[in-house]
């Protein structure tokens, strides 16, 4: 009997898929973005599937669809995740508009917030972002202070100067701000998660309960998008019976 009960428990462990990145080392502080601001709360539909927010946000209106994508450079599972949902948001660019969120769960990540902003300004931010993965995920570059990351990203041919001057701007440090108040405001607790219309909440955590899905990484990773798409047509439906 005893051999049969660790036989099972082993299975039980095999059949949890790892699909979310969670903040568990270094908890944020009092100096962070992320310290200060006041958080939402989650609340499951009736399947499981996904969840909505408590207090929907702002969201943009008309003809597309707003989705947020949070994610860190930090976490393995949003760089496996990242090629199909850039396959994704490229497939669905005509009724959705897709933006990253980069997160800064701790002060160690920050830097890599700021520089994520920073490349952004100066368009260079899809010609790196693949680069930055890799360096931080297979290179084991911690790019955790300002040294390290204009050391990075020099060395990938960028205008030390020019980034240096984004880097420290105004505008980057607003963008900052805004990607920590979206981080409370959509209940952000771990990544990759997705964030639909201001209203709706997906990620791989609630569509690994989608029956008959596949319970792997990948299985799990396409319930998310298939389920991303459910919520996309809802909302345009109902845009489209209000007019």
């Amino acid at each position: 009997m005893r051999t049969i009960f660790f036989r099972v428990l082993a299975l039980s462990f095999c059949a949890t898929v790892l699909v979310a990145c969670k903040p568990a080392d270094k908890k944020a502080t009092a100096s962070s973005p992320a310290a200060s601001a006041t958080a939402n709360a989650l609340l499951p539909s009736f399947s499981g599937e996904y969840a909505m927010l408590a207090v929907p946000q702002p969201a943009m209106q008309g003809n597309k669809v707003e989705v947020l994508e949070f994610f860190g450079y930090f976490c393995s599972h949003c760089k496996t995740f990242d090629p199909a949902v850039t396959a994704w948001a490229k497939k669905n660019r005509n009724k959705v508009a897709f933006t990253r969120v980069p997160v800064a769960f701790r002060n160690d990540l920050i830097a890599q917030q700021r520089m994520y902003y920073t490349l952004e300004a100066m368009g260079l931010l899809d010609s790196l972002h693949e680069q930055i993965f890799h360096a931080v995920q297979n290179e084991r570059l911690s790019l955790s202070n300002d040294k390290e990351i204009l050391a990075y990203v020099t060395q990938q041919g960028v205008n030390a100067a020019k980034f240096q001057e984004h880097y420290h701007s105004a505008a980057v440090q607003t963008q900052m701000a805004q990607a920590q108040k979206r981080l409370a405001a959509y209940d952000v607790q771990s990544v990759p998660l997705f964030a639909i219309d201001g209203r709706y909440i997906a990620s791989a955590t609630y569509a690994s309960k989608r029956p008959g899905i596949e319970q792997t990484e990948r299985g799990v990773q396409n319930a998310t998008l298939a389920i991303m798409d459910d919520l996309v047509a809802k909302t345009l439906s109902e845009r489209g019976a209000k007019k």
